[in-house]
């Protein structure tokens, strides 16, 4: 039997809708009222005819879960005209229905004022069920905005007519798979977030992998979910208020020419924090701090940042993801519906020659469509003069060429000698699963004196910020073939020298001492690439630099060989 006593609501509601019930119970539970609904309250054996008229007379109001169900059920007619009985003209509000599902209540009950959660996030139809059940006036807190657009009220645009102010970058010729990190992107921006707050999306990953494309494309398949949709670039300080300022003209809220940069940022600002339905994308930010002033708070729209930074994003309250080159298969794709080449083999060579990175793929299927060769041709190139080819025609879509498009974080990195150094080193290593231990070791190891393990710290850090180095499993870092290319091809020979000696060097420190033991051919296979790596950049760098490294004099001789006796002569997987 349920309590005796007065109760704040009872939740009618059909099985169907059961999931409904339970969740708007609760909420309003945690909310400090108190509730019946009849999964919680009804014990098995009792009378439910009994029950269910005993809770609508003990309950102060009825909660109706409204749906094409509960109109169709007649125990459920029976309870809400009981409760509208009581209150024919509303005024005590017994009756409030819930609107879960897409529904048109006729008669008497389409004259009553229904709460609306279709098509809500779970955290805005908490706040639709708990601003509902409280009544009074639904004044905003702050002064609503001049309407921007038609008569008193009207939006910006309708829903689906697409964002009536839009302004995002063309995509490359063909957009090729990304349906998990589009999926991502989507989910990451419809979270459970309080309403009214910004939610926040980065994306981060190296120059070239397609961040700028996937947030375009984004952008451009949900153009019917948001009234404004505008794109900051973010990446230099000047451009990005530029960008924010001319957002304010768009909205009609600054004319002419002479209008202070400050004041027009101010106002967009307080536009989009007074209304929601938009999407600003800041595109190529450096990092959180460069933008933290400048995202909106409290509104109720939608940011997406795309970065190379692998930062703590978490201080703008972001959800994060990483964007990694193409898989194979799309990258054999993209290449196919660009140039239409049929041959697998040479689909599938430059696909590994390029590191599958959608830029450089790009950029190859441009030049070859342009200069009307083979990919098989461009391969043989590429082998040839790379340098050349890397800074060869402008990739539709893109704003950089390979040759540039990390020519800022180079330049950055420069003015940091560890960083530097660290940086030339692991492009003589394999481009993956780089032990940690390595590159602290050649921190250590050449013309950097004294160095101590913050300024390593320091270094390491900012090689993961440009994203010329990245994470990997089990204490490892990856570098992309062509970030280890070009910076092998911008070195100098006698830095490739000393570089490519540090590798060698720091490899033989770390070799097991006694290989030939199974119980060191784990350690001896977490560092074979990279021994491979190494002594056959060591083997081209002699053949070029003014002096060869110092590991490889042995008695007067400088011909290949192995750094030590302790290197094994195959794979330990091979005993």
């Amino acid at each position: 039997m349920l309590a005796s006593g007065g109760v704040d609501f009872f939740v009618s509601y059909t099985s169907a809708d059961r999931p409904w019930a339970e969740w708007i119970a609760w909420e309003l539970e945690q909310a400090g009222y108190s509730t019946i609904v009849q999964a919680w309250d009804m014990q098995p054996g009792s009378n439910f005819v009994v029950e269910m008229h005993q809770a609508t007379r003990m309950a102060g109001r009825t909660i109706m879960v409204l749906s094409p169900a509960f109109l169709e059920s007649p125990y459920c007619t029976a309870e809400w005209a009981a409760a509208l009985r009581e209150d024919p003209t509303g005024k005590q509000r017994k009756l409030v229905p819930v609107r879960v599902r897409p529904c048109d209540p006729e008669g008497l009950l389409g004259a009553v004022v229904y709460i609306d959660v279709v098509g809500l996030s779970e955290s805005a139809s908490r706040a639709a069920l708990l601003a509902g059940v409280s009544g009074g006036r639904a004044k905003p807190t702050g002064a609503p905005a001049f309407p921007i657009a038609g008569g008193a009220g009207e939006r910006v645009s309708r829903p689906g007519d697409g964002a009536a102010i839009f302004n995002v970058p063309v995509l490359t010729h063909t957009f090729i798979g990304r349906a998990g990190p589009l999926d991502r992107l989507a989910r990451g921006l419809d979270g459970d977030g309080v309403v009214a707050v910004t939610q926040v999306h980065a994306i981060h990953g190296l120059g070239g992998v397609g961040k700028t494309q996937l947030a375009a494309r984004y952008a451009r398949t949900h153009r019917d979910d948001y009234d404004v949709i505008w794109w900051l670039r973010a990446e230099q300080t000047a451009t990005l208020r530029a960008d924010l300022a001319a957002l304010a003209a768009a909205l009609g809220l600054v004319e002419g020419a002479d209008v202070d940069e400050q004041d027009a940022i101010d106002g967009a600002h307080g536009w989009l924090e007074r209304h929601g339905r938009w999407l600003l994308v800041f595109d190529n930010a450096t990092g959180p701090d460069a933008i933290v002033g400048l995202v909106p708070e409290g509104a109720g729209g939608h940011v997406v940042i795309t970065s190379r930074a692998h930062a703590d994003w978490r201080t703008l309250h972001a959800d994060t993801s990483q964007l990694d080159v193409w898989e194979r298969a799309e990258s054999r794709a993209f290449l196919r519906e660009r140039t239409g080449e049929r041959d697998e083999v040479a689909l599938d060579a430059v696909a590994q020659a390029l590191g599958d990175l959608p830029l450089a793929l790009e950029q190859a299927a441009a030049y070859s469509n342009t200069v009307a060769i083979t990919l098989t041709g461009y391969v043989q190139r590429l082998r040839d003069r790379a340098p050349e080819l890397f800074g060869a025609g402008q990739p539709t879509g893109y704003e950089h060429t390979v040759a540039t498009v990390w020519q800022l974080a180079f330049e950055q990195i420069a003015k940091h000698p560890v960083a530097s150094r660290l940086l030339l080193v692991c492009a003589h290593l394999a481009p993956e699963r780089i032990p940690r231990e390595l590159v602290e070791a050649a921190a250590h190891n050449g013309d950097v004196p004294e160095v101590t393990g913050q300024q390593t710290d320091e270094a390491v850090t900012l090689l993961l910020a440009y994203a010329v180095l990245t994470r990997s499993a089990e204490q490892t870092f990856g570098m992309h073939r062509l970030i280890a290319q070009l910076t092998r091809d911008n070195a100098d020979p006698d830095a490739q020298a000393r570089a490519v000696s540090a590798a060698v060097s720091v490899l033989d420190q770390s070799w097991p001492q006694q290989p030939w033991e199974h119980e060191q051919w784990p350690a001896c296979q977490r560092l074979l690439a990279h021994a491979i790596t190494a002594t056959d950049q060591a083997s081209n760098t002699t053949q070029h630099a003014s002096r060869p490294p110092a590991c490889w004099y042995a008695s007067g001789s400088t011909s290949k060989r192995a750094p030590s006796s302790r290197w094994p002569a195959s794979s330990p997987t091979a005993h």
